[in-house]
């Protein structure tokens, strides 16, 4: 048995909620806010408005055209965001998660997975991996606001030639660090430890970026 298909219309404003076990749901056009939550099954939501959250355990997520305040959640799966726009959290245990996002806000955190976003115009990025490897480039925001950490993972970050912030990377017990972005090289913190660090300020210095990783790797390049 396949199991049956279930079409539900809602009026415009209208707020949908959704919890189910083994399904798959596909959302469109819901401005009212929204909150679909399912165990074993793939979540797809087109064209939401407002407060939005998208929850699988073992499935994947695929968001586009979405605007509000986004909260993406998986366990084990990948997770595809297009277009959105406003706040964007996501969250990925076990699962690869690749964002093409216009947010002013980004949150993002992997365990055992990878992350590539590609940022237009983002103000605050915060991201974390644990072993996982998290690639993010932010276009057309100079005076941004960046914290990142890893334990293992790698790290890479591009920003445009002409951002304007102070830079702080440290790798504490083993890891490397290359900046591409300026001429700026990373120095052992003292003769005897592993520890390196990274330090230098772009233009006024206005925005922020701390970048701190064990024993992972960093890269710092130009769009």
């Amino acid at each position: 048995n396949s199991g049956s298909n279930l079409d539900i219309v809602v009026p415009v404003g209208s707020v949908l909620r959704f919890s189910g076990v083994n399904t798959e749901v596909s959302a469109k056009g819901v401005t009212g806010g929204s909150r679909v939550k399912t165990v074993n099954g793939n979540v797809s939501a087109t064209a939401l408005r407002g407060d939005i959250y998208l929850e699988t355990v073992n499935g994947e997520i695929h968001s586009a055209d979405n605007q509000g305040r986004l909260q993406l959640q998986t366990v084990n799966g990948s997770i595809k965001d297009e277009g959105s726009a406003g706040r964007l959290t996501l969250e990925s245990v076990n699962g690869e998660i690749n964002v093409s996002s216009q947010a002013e806000e980004v949150s993002l955190s992997v365990v055992n997975g990878e992350g590539e976003l590609t940022l237009t115009g983002t103000k605050r990025l915060e991201f974390s991996s644990v072993n996982g490897e998290i690639s993010a480039t932010v276009r057309n925001s100079k005076t941004p606001k960046i914290t990142a950490s890893s334990v293992s993972g790698s790290t890479k970050l591009k920003l445009d030639a002409d951002v304007s912030a102070h830079v702080e990377v440290e790798a504490s017990a083993g890891g490397s660090i290359s900046n591409s972005l300026t001429a700026d090289k990373a120095q052992k913190a003292s003769k005897y430890g592993p520890r390196r660090t990274l330090s230098f300020t772009t233009g006024s210095g206005e925005g922020e970026v701390e970048i701190s990783t064990v024993s992972g790797d960093v890269e710092l390049q130009k769009n």
